[in-house]
């Protein structure tokens, strides 16, 4: 009851009639949250079919919760098999063994009711997370997920905030605004006590349209689910499921959508967000950027009194900047971080507003933690509202690795091209198949993973020289480095409003956020809700996921060039 008596103090005269927003304790609210979050995240797991004889992955990965301390958890049917075998992986790294239990997918439509149950099988006491109720709860109620989505790889779940917009749709389904993707699939959605009430099961495209699976339905058929078998057809056994003691006393947040307008504390902020427009390969680009005032080092460094930091790869030729007066300001661009895909621009006359350098603080790198509420103003439209869904981590350089674009006869000396891919820059076509490739770079390797390991330290657009052998004659090629074609998929995942930053990964420090930001609303600032200075957005990741530069490496990139400018 103590949780409950904290959420009656969030809400300031709130009424089950009320039809708009009310004042919200921001502090307590986001202490709730993180509370929530402390006591349910041990027990999110990530699991994947695993091969005992080979010892390795055999399947793809997907989300679980264990619910009981002798290792029950609870996941979708759409991703298991009963009698398989799972490896189960918790965010400390502690590491076990399950199988698979029953499932219940109706022989009308497998995707009803998607009810899964699997077991861990190694011996030991697990961490379990509470189960709540379904039947218990209530529209605008909210409510957060702790899951593992797939395109971000990485060991540790992301939290996403949200709240529940309907109790029980047409197919019995919990429909939230906690974002989902794939990977996430049978990761736990909570109410605000950290309580399991659902279990995640599909998407719409739009992002609001998130949908799970209520957890009144394991607790229904908890025997009948402990045969690993499947059900085309609702058991015939039945259990009783619990009636929730806190029934009567579920907060909710009517217009929970707008409350946007509770964040608002630092007015500040609000002028930091800026709009650039560049000309890149003949095209305008636009994206935001933000301000700050350097005024504090002015006759330290007798140079600049502003400068302008932005997203790099959205920045070409004669920047100009929007003022919040619709007025042009010419800017030009004075270093770029490749590695942070930031560039630091000078704006040619005074703007008003910025951020404080001297007041970034450098040591919000180690107080960045998932449950922060945070506002990421943009220039000619209201806030977005998000979420830190995860502590810092380092984003692989994947997608956005330099692409020779040629294909090998085998992976081991000598290496014979036998394939270049179509479509790419002129200069990729002086190699031509059937040469044999001597060295990169002046570097040889004996397996193809020592090239491809050089080249992942590239970037698109860099130049490498590689020798080669053809028809017995050794050559040099200046070869200007391509981008990895990107593969599309027909999946709602895939079909968000303005799509993915090209530019998204190869980031050593990064931490994400579950914003719905544009490609081009990235380069803006990132602010608590106590209007301090959190970092840059820096790309829009995928369906659940922004991602964001923290304050350290903003401060490190602005220090590192006025000092060598």
């Amino acid at each position: 009851m103590k949780r409950l008596s904290l959420w009656l103090l969030i809400i300031s005269g709130l009424t089950s009639g009320s039809a708009y927003c009310q004042q919200i304790d921001r502090l307590r609210l986001e202490q709730t949250i993180i509370a929530a979050y402390k006591k349910a995240y041990p027990a999110c797991v990530q699991l994947y079919a695993y091969d005992t004889v080979a010892k390795q992955q055999a399947g793809g990965a997907f989300s679980g919760i264990v619910v009981r301390k002798d290792g029950y958890i609870l996941t979708a049917a759409h991703v298991t098999t009963p009698g398989a075998i799972y490896k189960v992986i918790f965010p400390d790294g502690k590491t076990g063994l399950a199988t698979g239990l029953g499932k219940i997918e109706l022989a009308q439509d497998k995707t009803i009711p998607d009810v899964a149950m699997i077991k861990i099988v190694t011996p030991g006491k697990w961490p379990f997370a509470a189960i709540g109720s379904s039947s218990s709860l209530k529209r605008d109620e909210p409510c957060i997920s702790i899951a593992y989505p797939e395109s971000l790889s990485q060991p540790k779940p992301i939290l996403r905030f949200g709240y529940i917009s309907n109790v029980k749709n047409d197919r019995g389904f919990i429909k939230s605004t906690c974002l989902m993707e794939p990977g996430d699939s049978g990761g736990p959605l909570f109410d605000y006590m950290g309580r399991v009430i659902g279990l995640h099961s599909a998407i719409e495209i739009p992002e609001a349209s998130n949908y799970d699976v209520p957890v009144d339905l394991y607790l229904k058929y908890w025997t009948a689910l402990n045969n690993p078998q499947i059900y085309t057809t609702f058991p015939r056994v039945k259990d009783p499921v619990p009636t929730d003691s806190l029934k009567n006393n579920i907060i909710t947040l009517p217009g929970l959508e707008n409350y946007r307008a509770s964040f608002q504390g630092a007015t500040a902020c609000e002028h930091a967000c800026l709009t650039i427009t560049s000309q890149i390969k003949g095209k305008v680009q636009k994206i935001n950027g933000t301000l700050f005032s350097l005024s504090h080092l002015s006759l330290k460094y007798g140079l600049y009194r502003q400068v302008i930091v932005s997203k790099s790869s959205f920045i070409g030729d004669d920047p100009e900047i929007i003022g919040t007066d619709k007025s042009k300001i010419i800017a030009r661009v004075i270093a770029r971080d490749k590695e942070n895909d930031l560039a630091l621009l000078i704006p040619s006359s005074e703007i008003s507003g910025g951020i404080s350098y001297n007041l970034i603080d450098t040591t919000t790198v180690n107080n960045i933690q998932a449950g922060r509420f945070l506002i990421s103003p943009r220039p000619d439209t209201t806030s977005v509202i998000s979420i830190t869904g995860s502590f810092i981590f380092a984003m692989p350089k994947i997608i956005n690795a330099g692409f020779l674009g040629i294909g090998f006869s085998s992976r081991s000396a000598p290496f014979t091209i036998a394939h270049i891919f179509p479509n790419l820059n002129a200069s990729i076509y002086q190699l031509k198949t059937g040469d044999q490739i001597i060295s990169i770079n002046d570097s040889t390797s004996k397996d193809l993973n020592g090239y491809f390991s050089k080249l992942n330290k590239l970037w698109p657009g860099d130049t490498i020289h590689v020798q080669v052998i053809r028809n017995g004659i050794a050559l040099t090629e200046n070869i200007v480095l391509d981008t990895i074609p990107q593969r599309h998929f027909n999946h709602p995942a895939e079909m968000f409003t303005g799509g993915k930053s090209y530019r998204r990964d190869g980031f050593k420090n990064i931490f994400t956020h579950d914003a719905i930001l544009k490609p081009t609303e990235c380069g803006g600032p990132l602010f608590d809700f106590k209007g301090d200075f959190y970092g840059i957005n820096i790309a829009r990741y995928s369906r659940t996921s922004c991602l964001a530069i923290p304050p350290i490496s903003i401060y490190r990139f602005i220090n590192k060039t006025l000092y060598s400018y």
